[in-house]
């Protein structure tokens, strides 16, 4: 009458898109009327684990594969009815079922893999784009603020970010300075910098 845990295994069965897996099981049952079990079948055990297995190839050849995987819980569930149902004929009542592992082959790993790592690039590019879409909604607010062109400002901040670090020195051709507003300032920031290093080799001497 103790509970019983037996183990049962689906290997090479392909599921409902045409991917092959390897599947193992755990049942946990007992018998719960000892005449039905002596009488009815010849062996219990062997026939609940001859169930379970067939019943573990027969679910998994109607559930696609990212089904399979995610989807566990459902899968135990609908295992423990049809199991249940099948040995209650033979005394035998089904505690629990779960799956333990699923084993897919190693060149469909490596190719949800990559598509994995694409989908977050993916993901990465929209949250990116998405996020100069909103900076650029700012720059043009603040650009009317200070009468000037979203551009320039855009341009400055670049410049900014890019002359952050000490030490640094960035070329930027004039046409491209006078396209963007901000010759006087790059002007005004070279000669800044000079002076400082000028500042810098007096108190080295």
């Amino acid at each position: 009458m103790r509970i019983i845990t037996s183990t049962f295994t689906a290997e090479e069965t392909l599921t409902k898109d045409n991917v092959p897996v390897d599947v193992d099981g755990v049942l946990f049952w007992k018998v719960e009327n000892a005449e039905k079990a002596a009488l009815n079948v010849q062996n219990y055990r062997e026939a609940v684990n001859s169930i379970s297995q067939t019943t573990l190839r027969d679910i998994i050849g109607k559930t696609p594969l990212a089904d399979l995987l995610s989807g566990r819980e459902a899968i135990d569930k609908n295992l423990k009815g049809v199991i249940d149902e099948k040995t209650s004929l033979w005394g035998v009542d089904v505690q629990n079922v779960e799956i333990r592992e699923i084993r897919i082959p190693k060149e469909l790993q490596d190719a949800m893999s990559r598509n994995a790592q694409a989908e977050r690039e993916r993901q990465a590019r929209i949250i990116l784009a998405d996020s100069e879409v909103q900076t650029a909604q700012k720059f043009k607010d603040a650009a009317k603020v200070y009468g000037t062109e979203p551009i320039h400002l855009r341009g400055l901040n670049l410049l900014y970010e890019a002359t952050k670090e000490k030490g640094t020195f960035i070329i930027v051709p004039s046409s491209a300075a006078n396209m963007m507003g901000t010759a006087e300032n790059l002007s005004l920031v070279a000669l800044t910098e000079t002076a400082k290093m000028k500042k810098e080799r007096d108190k080295e001497k």
